[in-house]
């Protein structure tokens, strides 16, 4: 059985939590800067930095900048793996596979869509 300040300090840490979520998302962040070390702290405020610390506040983001110059176009791609029968006649170019089919590009022009249950559908180019 749970005693009485086990159940308290439960319901304090419950509504700090409550209370941390609810609490707005700052889109600046604060800090005091040691004038002789160099020190960084993170505040909740600027007004809490002492003698001796410099007050600092940065945005979380900026403005977007210009858009970058168009990089060089890429290497061609690898082309797709050959499928063959279970004779090992070739079937075409694997275009994609699912657990269902299996889809191939063919020498004459044909995208052809092998259904596991062994029918099939093809489609002219």
């Amino acid at each position: 059985m749970l005693d009485r300040k086990t159940v308290g300090v439960f319901a304090v840490s419950r509504l700090m939590g409550s209370a941390a979520m609810a609490a707005p998302a700052s889109t600046n962040i604060d800090a005091c800067v040691n004038s002789s070390t160099g020190t960084v702290r993170i505040v909740a405020s600027t007004s809490l930095c002492v003698a001796g610390e410099t007050g600092l506040t940065w945005a979380l983001s900026g403005a977007t900048g210009p858009q970058g110059p168009t990089g060089p176009a890429g290497a061609a791609g690898a082309t797709g793996g050959i499928v063959k029968d279970a004779n090992g006649h070739e079937l075409g170019t694997l275009l994609s596979i699912n657990g269902t089919s299996v889809t191939v590009y063919n020498t004459g022009g044909y995208v052809i869509t092998i259904n596991m249950d062994g029918t099939f559908n093809p489609f002219h180019r």
